[in-house]
């Protein structure tokens, strides 16, 4: 009993922002979506904000962004899904019931949902955040609908930026198991750039990335 009640005593003292889960740290400036194990802490340095902000995702998971992001100069933006715009650095992780968990769905699927938006579109990109400032309206039936008018508006543009984003490609590590074009199955061997050498029973081949499809062995 006395080894039970310590042993419980010491995770009420656990710190719950070093707890470490599966995620995914998305960096639109590298446009690379890479598999990480992450705390509230090492997300919130690596993002490099003073505060985090949860963007709710569904099917639990969680996108945690720097809570001002979107009003700092030079940020890149992304798309989530089809029609969140955020801005820099952000982690996945699952979330439920206020907890931070591992990442409840397979790390392709996961990273499916991110979209990089074309430079050639950052200037419209930038035109949608500064139109996301706090507005003053009038506090009465008038200004209701123009608020509501303004986010008709807000979420028609970002779908339209999300048709023409490009998908991001999760980033495959030394080890993962991938299947190619024609449906073989091998180990990845090694990687230089944007060229996978995959280790087949009957030898390796090389890829560019693109053509193969991680599969997510424990996720």
């Amino acid at each position: 009993m006395m080894e039970r009640e310590t042993m419980n005593t010491q995770n009420a003292e656990r710190d719950p922002r070093t707890v470490r889960a599966r995620s995914l740290r998305i960096d639109p400036v590298a446009r690379t979506v890479t598999r990480g194990l992450d705390s509230w802490n090492s997300a919130l340095e690596w993002i490099g904000a003073d505060l985090l902000e949860r963007v709710g995702c569904g099917a639990d998971v969680d996108c945690w962004i720097d809570e001002e992001g979107a009003l700092r100069d030079g940020q890149t933006f992304w798309v989530l899904g089809e029609g969140q715009m955020l801005a820099g650095r952000a982690v996945l992780v699952g979330g439920v019931g206020g907890e931070w968990t591992d990442l409840p769905v397979p790390s392709c699927v996961a990273a499916a949902a991110v979209r990089w938006i074309p430079e050639s579109f950052a200037g419209v990109a930038q035109e949608i955040a500064d139109g996301m400032r706090p507005v003053a309206v009038a506090w009465n039936e008038e200004g209701m609908a123009q608020l509501a008018k303004m986010q008709r508006e807000h979420e028609g543009r970002v779908e339209l930026l999300a048709v023409a984003s490009v998908p991001a490609v999760l980033t495959l590590e030394l080890g993962d198991v991938v299947t190619d074009g024609l449906g073989r199955s091998g180990f990845v061997e090694a990687i230089d750039g944007d060229r996978v050498t995959v280790l087949y029973v009957d030898g390796t081949r090389t890829h560019p990335m693109r053509d193969l499809k991680l599969i997510d062995m424990v996720d």
